[in-house]
């Protein structure tokens, strides 16, 4: 539960920081089964977000290479990801963790905790395994990145991360009493592997000496136990997913990830197969959840499968979809029912619009007015509705005169911002609005900055599109108020209407 809470809260750190940027859009997650949703689904089905990451990483992958076979193996710092790819797609399934199975329904995957910076096991004075323990999960940094002169005098101790258990993990510990991971990355760099500069693979090789004085083994006798049993860990789980899905002859190792560089290599060896090495394989995670399409599943009970009950579940699911922003041309269904179990599964999927239908609008267009008016303090009959976007309206009060005490008072103009969903974004007295496009708007608001140079500068200024609304006077300097704006304005089309709105806050 409090892994969960923890991201929770990182969901709605990012959300907040995209909105601070001036990002209207709503945050969305990669499913376990390839779908994405919003991340506020996760709160009612929080199982959605399980391997969430892996399954990013292997669309962005099928994406990025379209690759049609292979053995697709993600290689982080701390674990290992393999699915089986045929036809250009990875097997549904349930995921396994280590020996243990995830009843979950979801891209079948295999995963170990094993990487380069996997520590070792010690079991009854020995070098029994790798992992699950890393140096991250320890907050430890690997060996190699210590000071040479530091491992003088070091000494190889055991760690308990669990305590109580008998299960032992090697650190090394300096003489001024900091602790560095002793890994498998330390060991390949021992070696010689890797792209490492010298001195870091020296510093590797010293630590290792450290671990094999114990054991009486030359400091590359320690450094290929470490890689054997790492690699066989790596080569075993390859081998269960090429046994679930027997291929012969068998496609090749495609190697993406962090530690892939160094272990990939190594594990096609051991296995005789081809291997394939993804480049920039730490942007495919972000790659797959851009190419995700939307996608909502309803699995209940159903002794027949009846037409008009599939029909219900299908208007409730693309409904759903629609909600998040779906494409309404791009909604595609599919019908599973199991005899056996007398269960169907039904799945609508469909890509993510741009521009999604507002079909269930918190407030109506005259609630909008309304609610404008009491921001503004002003009658309602003196509103009017000077611009539009996507996402936002922008209302304009006209003026109108007051009597006190026999006194005539004229009220000053007035704006007000407010989105589609009845929420205002900001409203400001003595407003001026500059109406542009998206081509011109980097060079209008350049104008806007020089002038606010020679002149004193207005209190707050906004640019507002589309679904986008930047608060630019949050800038530290204009300079970087337009790097701001031209994030934003690089998405979209150079048609598209833009408004700069200057003014003083309401007090």
């Amino acid at each position: 539960m409090a892994a969960l809470a923890d991201v929770f809260a990182a969901g709605e750190l990012i959300q907040d920081c995209a909105r601070q940027a001036g990002f209207r859009a709503p945050l969305f997650i990669v499913r376990n089964d390839g779908g994405l949703a919003p991340w506020r689904h996760l709160l009612h089905y929080p199982s959605l977000g399980l391997f969430s990451g892996p399954v990013a990483g292997i669309l962005g992958a099928l994406q990025r290479a379209r690759l049609q076979e292979g053995i697709l193996i993600q290689m982080g710092r701390s674990v290992a990801h393999v699915a089986m790819i045929q036809q250009g797609r990875a097997f549904e399934g349930e995921a396994e963790l280590a020996d243990m199975r995830v009843p979950l329904r979801a891209l079948e995957i295999f995963s170990l905790a094993v990487g380069s910076e996997s520590l070792l096991n010690l079991r009854r004075g020995m070098i029994a395994g790798i992992g699950p323990w890393s140096a991250s999960t320890l907050a430890l940094a690997p060996a190699q990145r210590a000071a040479g002169e530091a491992l003088e005098g070091a000494r190889v101790l055991a760690l308990h991360p669990v305590p109580g258990s008998s299960e032992e993990f090697l650190a090394i510990a300096t003489p001024d009493g900091d602790r560095y991971a002793l890994t498998v990355g330390d060991a390949a760099l021992c070696l010689g592997l890797g792209e490492a500069d010298e001195e870091r693979k020296a510093i590797a090789r010293k630590a290792i000496a450290r671990l094999a004085a114990r054991f009486a083994l030359a400091p590359e006798d320690a450094a290929e136990v470490i890689l054997e049993r790492a690699i066989g860990a790596l080569a075993n789980m390859v081998q269960k997913a090429l046994r679930r899905h027997f291929r012969d002859p068998a496609p090749p190792l495609v190697g993406m990830g962090t530690s892939a560089p160094l272990l990939l290599p190594l594990l096609a060896q051991r296995l005789g197969l081809p291997s394939i090495l993804l480049e920039q394989g730490e942007m495919m995670g972000a790659l797959g959840a851009a190419a995700a399409d939307l996608r909502e599943t309803i699995e209940r009970s159903l002794a027949t499968p009846e037409e008009k009950e599939l029909e219900r579940w299908r208007q409730e699911a693309e409904r759903t979809l629609l909600e998040w922003g779906a494409e309404r041309a791009s909604l595609r269904t599919t019908v599973h029912w199991d005899s056996a179990t007398r269960r169907a599964r039904l799945t609508v999927t469909g890509r993510l619009s741009s521009h999604p239908e507002r079909s269930s609008l918190r407030v109506t267009p005259d609630q909008r007015v309304a609610l404008a008016a009491t921001v503004m303090a002003i009658p309602e009959d003196h509103v009017e509705v000077v611009a539009e976007t996507e996402g936002f309206e922008i209302y304009r009060g006209r003026p109108w005169h007051r009597r006190f005490f026999r006194r005539r008072q004229t009220s000053r103009p007035k704006l007000c911002v407010c989105d589609k969903e009845g929420n205002v974004v900001f409203a400001l007295e003595e407003a001026t609005i500059t109406t542009t496009t998206a081509a011109e708007a980097s060079a209008t608001l350049a104008r806007l900055l020089d002038r606010e140079r020679a002149f004193a500068p207005s209190a707050r200024r906004y640019l507002l599109s589309a679904a986008h609304c930047l608060d630019l006077s949050q800038a530290a300097s204009p300079e970087q108020a337009q790097r701001w704006a031209e994030r934003i304005l690089c998405a979209l089309l150079p048609t598209e209407p833009v408004f700069v709105i200057e003014g003083r806050p309401r007090c």
